[in-house]
């Protein structure tokens, strides 16, 4: 009997930075079906034992911008020709351009839809086109289509597209701060003096409006960037050279156990996103009952955060600036509600799209 269901799309778990992966190892792990998780080489750092029910297979790839995704879906679509399974859940639009190979070899396709690539100011116009064709031939052969944000079903028109789409938001815990200051100590930040903000270091995470920003807030607080550089660097050298005064601590990428330490002492936490699917660091630091300040685009429009949060325009450091200040000095309430994230809830209205496409 086949395997009842394989993960494509993303980098892998754990130890992988990303919201795909964070997405992946929230509901993954458990499921009660046995599941086959392909990842790519070069990110594995982490010797962890495969969860229960879950197989890895590494492949190789690359870090070559525009060609990690591609070169990695292009094999993993090949060991499936070779080795099926019942059901494919293709992680982002770029891999569900090799959709139709899967369908020929009889095996059910789920498209989750994290976010809309071709937004991205990293691809140039040939790498949003095939952004764009994998999002058309994705709708028109998967079987079942999971959008994480309610805002990007409001785009779509056709009905066919519509007639087999749901909305699953992104899984988050309920976390529990801890009292551990020791990596805070060692970037040297006090706790409730220095501004978060989590992401990886992409142009579409529109940290440089936060960098800019820092300027005119109050010296007692450093800005904390957690998060890596991703397969360019010279972004990276970018944002740094913006940092003029030192006020910006980059920490490079965090493990789970120094984000729970950084979001437990922020005293604000900032998301100047230009494009999001559905931010899982707005979510967690919700979930650390953070106050936050979010570029108002309407993927941040989250219910929970209306009359709680302080929206400011994208890319905007004035207004940016004007949040941060109106932030820091009012205490804002911060008691959200997450019960639709629970990990529990998203893992049983995804195991129930799987179940339907096996019964049938």
């Amino acid at each position: 009997m086949k395997t009842p269901l394989a993960a494509i799309g993303l980098r892998g778990f754990p130890g992988v930075q990303g919201g795909v992966e964070r997405h992946c190892a929230e509901i993954l792990p458990h499921l009660d079906i046995p599941c086959r998780v392909y990842r790519r080489k070069p990110f594995i750092k982490s010797k962890s034992p495969a969860p229960r029910n879950i197989t890895f297979v590494d492949l190789p790839s690359t870090r070559i911008k525009g060609f990690e995704a591609a070169w990695h879906t292009v094999l993993c679509v090949a060991h499936l020709l070779f080795h099926p399974v019942r059901i494919v859940n293709i992680h982002n639009i770029g891999p569900a351009l090799l959709s139709p190979f899967l369908k020929l070899r009889g095996m059910r396709v789920v498209l989750t839809y994290h976010s809309t690539n071709y937004h991205h100011q990293k691809w140039g116009k040939f790498a949003k086109m095939i952004l764009k064709v994998g999002e058309k031939i994705g709708f028109r052969f998967s079987d079942r289509i999971i959008f994480v944000n309610e805002s990007m079903i409001g785009e779509i028109k056709n009905k066919e597209v519509l007639a087999k789409s749901v909305v699953i938001p992104n899984p988050i815990s309920k976390n529990i701060p801890t009292v551990s200051t020791e990596f805070c100590d060692r970037i040297g930040v006090r706790q409730k003096k220095y501004i978060l903000a989590v992401g990886r270091l992409t142009p579409e995470k529109g940290f440089e409006t936060l960098i800019r920003a820092a300027a005119s807030i109050p010296r007692e607080y450093k800005i904390v960037i957690a998060g890596g550089a991703d397969n360019d660097s010279s972004y990276f050298s970018y944002l740094k050279s913006l940092d003029k005064d030192n006020r910006v601590i980059f920490t490079g990428y965090a493990d789970r156990i120094t984000l729970t330490e950084l979001y437990s002492h922020a005293r604000l936490f900032v998301l100047p996103s230009l494009f999001e699917g559905m931010s899982l660091a707005l979510l967690e630091a919700m979930s650390f009952n953070l106050p936050v300040c979010a570029s108002d685009i309407v993927a941040n429009r989250l219910p929970e955060l209306e009359k709680k949060a302080i929206f400011f325009k994208p890319n905007d450091e004035i207004d940016l600036q004007t949040a941060i200040h109106t932030a820091l000095s009012s205490e804002r309430i911060t008691d959200y509600n997450l019960s639709r994230y629970a990990p529990e809830n998203v893992t049983h209205s995804t195991s129930e799209i799987y179940r339907e496409l096996l019964n049938n």
